[in-house]
């Protein structure tokens, strides 16, 4: 008998995303939504394809992620963020794939675009046996222990595909980050603050511009350096306003 397959995504007001997502996914014999209470129609959407949606007060994106995997029902499971989606045609070549027992998980490598020219390639594990789980709070790790394979299958990311959008997702990853910090009851002198803001755009730049390559992307690796070294800045900042402003 052939492995059934679970795919989630976790959403909040994905209604610019989620279809196309859900299209690259359908194939699935179970889709499982986590969301965060959506004002707009992602709930709406998803419903069309006929996906268990589970509504939740955000906890940080692991313990989202973690809510999803104990809802799905099947063996094995695809994940994919709501501004993704697995390229065609991947169904034959994952399922394949999960009938070899020498596997827990596979890699998919996703592609991040950004100013219309692919920015970064990174390989994630996103299909996966049911009995792992996630840990972390913004940066959540996935606990996959045992062999994990690779296969040719995409992930597109739209993420941040101008700068608008950049800005946005720093507004809002930042904000998860202080509240990370303080909840964790981190804390930072004003001179803290300061090395840490320093540290964080050397380390940011060396990362992104070198050891990923973007020196290779021209200008749009130039500016999503500078872009995520700015989001640096406003997490320590928000930071500051949060625990030293009077």
């Amino acid at each position: 008998m052939k492995s059934k397959i679970s795919a989630f995504i976790i959403t909040k007001n994905e209604e610019r995303n989620i279809r196309r997502a859900l299209e690259s996914i359908k194939w699935a014999d179970e889709i499982v939504i986590v969301d965060g209470y959506s004002t707009d129609k992602t709930c709406e959407i998803a419903r069309e394809y006929g996906a268990h949606i589970i509504l939740s007060k955000y906890a940080g994106h692991g313990e989202e992620k973690n809510k999803a995997i104990r809802a799905c029902k099947y063996d094995w499971i695809v994940e994919i963020d709501a501004d993704e989606e697995l390229t065609k045609d991947c169904e034959f070549e994952i399922r394949t794939a999960i009938e070899n027992n020498t596997y827990s998980g596979y890699k998919l490598i996703r592609e991040e675009k950004f100013l219309g020219r692919v920015i970064i390639r990174a390989p994630k594990i996103r299909v996966y046996r049911n009995k792992f789980l996630y840990k972390g709070y913004t940066h959540e790790v996935l606990q996959a222990t045992g062999r994990i394979g690779r296969l040719k299958t995409i992930i597109n990311h739209y993420n941040n595909q101008t700068i608008d959008e950049f800005i946005e997702y720093n507004e809002v990853q930042s904000t998860q980050e202080v509240d990370k910090m303080i909840k964790e009851h981190k804390h930072f002198s004003r001179l803290g603050i300061v090395l840490r803001i320093i540290y964080g755009n050397v380390y940011t730049f060396a990362m992104y511009y070198f050891y990923f390559g973007l020196i290779f992307k021209g200008f749009p690796g130039f500016a999503y350096t500078i872009l995520g070294c700015n989001h640096v800045n406003i997490i320590y900042v928000k930071y500051y306003e949060r625990k030293y402003k009077t």
